[in-house]
Parts: C-alpha cells; structure tokens; sequence
C-alpha cells in the first residue's frame, strides 16, 4: 500500500510534559488536573493507570485510589508550546494534517508507512523528549484503534485488507462510539468481541441499536472508515463554558446563560457563522452530566431524570438571528427545584481522548473548544453553551 493514514498520538501528554521538565518525577504516579474540590484529571502518568486513575475522573476519587501520586496543577502556555514543535515535525513529513486536539493528529503519507511512522516518532523524540505512538492505515478508524494498540511509544500499521482480521479478536470497545453503555447492551447480547460483531450480521445488529447505529457499527467492525482527512477550515463547533466553585440558586441560571450566550455570540461573529443547533449541558454533583439539543429552528426542553430539575427551554435559532443572547430567550420553570447543580451547554464530541479538554479540568473559567480563548474570571454557580 502506497497511501497511509496515520495517527499520531502524545502518549499521557500533559504527565509527560511534568516529567520531562522534572527528571526527578519519572517512575513515579504524575496525575495532572484541577487541584479544587471540583478539578478532575486531565491526564495521568501510566503509573498513576495502574492504580485506577483515568482522564475525566474527579480528583477527589483520584486521590483515594492513588494517595502517594503526585498532582500538579497544569500549565498549558507550555503544553501549547511543546504542542507547536510537535506539529511542525508533523507538517514536514504530511501535506495534509489533520489536527484532533492538542497532542493528536492524523497524517496523510505517500510511501512506506511504516518507515515514516519511525522517522516521524524519530524525530519528535530529538527535538522534544517525548514518547508518540503511531497507528497507520487505509483510513481514520484503523488508523486509531492501530495508536491505541501501539501506545504506550509503539508502532503499528494495518495493511489495506487485513483491518476485518486485526480487529476480530479485539474487544468491543477498541472500536469508536462504543462506550461503557454500549459496551454493556453489546456484551448482554453475546457480543464481546469484534469478530462476534462480523458473524452476526447486519440485520441483527441493526435489530439491537437500529438501522443507522447498526450499520454504522457493523462498518467498523469490518474495518470500514473514512480514507480522507478534513480539510482545513472553519470550526464544525464552538462552545462556551462555566464551571463554578460552588452550586448556584437556580435564580442566577438565566442571568449566567445569558453572558454565556452573549460570549457564544461574539465568537460565531468572529468567524461570521451562525448556530444550527444548540446544545445545553446540565452537570450535576456528584459529575453527573444531562444534555438535550435543540433541533433546527426550534426549540426543546431538557428534564434531569428521577429529579425536581426544571424544564429549561432552549430557545429556537433562526439562520438570521444566531445565538440568542438576552436573558428573556431562555425559559425557566423554576418552580419547586433547589437549585443544586452546575448548568452548561456544549458541543457533544464523538471521539474519546486520553488528554481532557481545557475547559473541563479546571474547576473555574470559560471554554473554547477552537478559536484562542479569553479566560473568563469565575463566579459563583456554572454553565456551558456550544
């Protein structure tokens, strides 16, 4: 196969970005993240995974699993900074890159794949001291489940028709889209691995999580995926969120939609787009997260299960108009609820990463998942918009 796609992973980046800087660190638990009562992981060493630690997890959980582990707060201008040198070793060996977050990307190469993938890791490890690994090939989803496969620092490319018979003996979750609940429906059906997928049959799956979600599985578990890369452009998304130290009384959620809002607006202005949808994201102690969305030009309401969570109507978004900013566009019963929780609103993101996102670590401040953000200073309550 002349034509591969790779993708390039940072393994644990932020831990290892810790540790390069502090030698002293190195074998030992590093759990980087928010260090409040509300941080989560950001990411975590492979020490500190052997102990149960994982991105997203609270930091108060992460604590109890690995208490002699070392927290540090993270510092993203040098994570950014690291973060450009890696990228411009990927730019000198791909025309078409492909980034997926900060320490992610995929590379569209012409040659021998695996012998790129060796230079390219190579050449990372010179100029930064950093462990990448690498998955290679014919398209995007066998090119991620080949990193994950390689991590930690390893190499391993997938030749064009042999994706059906790498995945076979693989679990269930190695493919994409298939989380903790998935996982589970698939597993109580007698399907544990891939290659239990690819002798069931279309029909069947389909049967289990209907006629769009089935197919797209059974895709993928026959190896099947996109074999081209994105082209640059314009942000597919764009969100605004608030997570504040302390619960807010349900009658400051409005006012706080409200400048989230105005900030969502100021950045689709920026790039002179208007919203489609509109997403909120509701989190609630102790991490439990509610979302609903809005369907185009409409509006819908979003309830917290087996809860006194008030409606809260999303308002409807005209082509002409975007984002509403005003506090009256958002509809609030606010009758018998106590107004425990932390509200947001933000883009759902498909693809699972082993960093955390910014915004989601801190435990104060605004978010911006593409455009360079302008931290917001923290109140008390929280909230998100995409």
């Amino acid at each position: 196969m002349n034509r591969w796609i790779l993708l390039c992973d940072l393994d644990a980046f932020f831990a290892s970005v810790e540790i390069l800087d502090r030698p002293e660190l190195r074998g030992r638990p590093v759990i980087v993240g928010g260090l409040g009562p509300r941080g989560v992981v950001a990411t975590c060493s492979y020490e500190a995974r052997a102990m149960g630690v994982r991105s997203a997890m609270p930091m108060v959980k992460a604590r109890e699993l690995c208490p002699q582990g070392v927290f540090l707060p993270p510092r993203p201008q040098r994570y950014r900074e690291l973060s450009r040198k890696v990228f411009d070793i990927f730019h000198r060996f791909a025309q078409n890159v492909e980034p997926c977050s900060i320490d992610e990307a995929y590379l569209e190469v012409v040659g021998d794949g695996p012998s790129i993938a060796g230079a390219i890791q190579e050449a990372v490890g010179e100029a930064t001291g950093l462990s990448l690994s690498i998955g290679g090939g014919p398209n995007k989803l066998l090119a991620k489940v080949a990193s994950q496969l390689a991590k930690p620092g390893g190499i391993i490319c997938i030749p064009e028709g042999k994706g059906a018979e790498v995945l076979a003996p693989l679990p269930v979750d190695i493919l994409p889209g298939v989380g903790p609940k998935r996982e589970a429906l698939l597993k109580g059906q007698g399907f544990s691995t891939v290659g239990d997928l690819q002798q069931a049959g279309l029909e069947r799956i389909q049967a289990l999580l209907g006629e769009r979600a089935g197919r797209d599985l059974f895709e993928k578990a026959w190896g099947k995926g996109p074999d081209h890369l994105a082209s640059p452009g314009l942000p597919r998304s764009i969100s605004a969120e608030e997570t504040f130290p302390a619960d807010i009384p349900y009658r400051d959620v409005p006012s706080e939609l409200q400048k989230l809002s105005q900030k969502l607006s100021a950045r689709l202005q920026t790039y002179g787009l208007v919203a489609y949808t509109l997403t909120l994201k509701i989190r609630f102690p102790p991490f439990q997260t509610s979302a609903d969305r809005s369907p185009p030009r409409g509006a819908c309401g979003m309830k917290r299960p087996s809860s006194p969570w008030p409606e809260i109507s999303l308002p409807s978004i005209s082509r002409e108009d975007g984002i509403p900013g005003g506090c009256a566009s958002w509809a609030c019963a606010s009758a018998g609820w106590s107004g425990k929780g932390r509200e947001g609103s933000s883009s759902p993101s498909s693809d699972r990463s082993e960093e955390l996102p910014e915004d989601s670590w801190r435990g104060t401040g605004g978010r911006e998942r593409r455009p360079p953000s302008r931290r917001a200073p923290s109140r008390p309550g929280g909230l998100s918009i995409p």
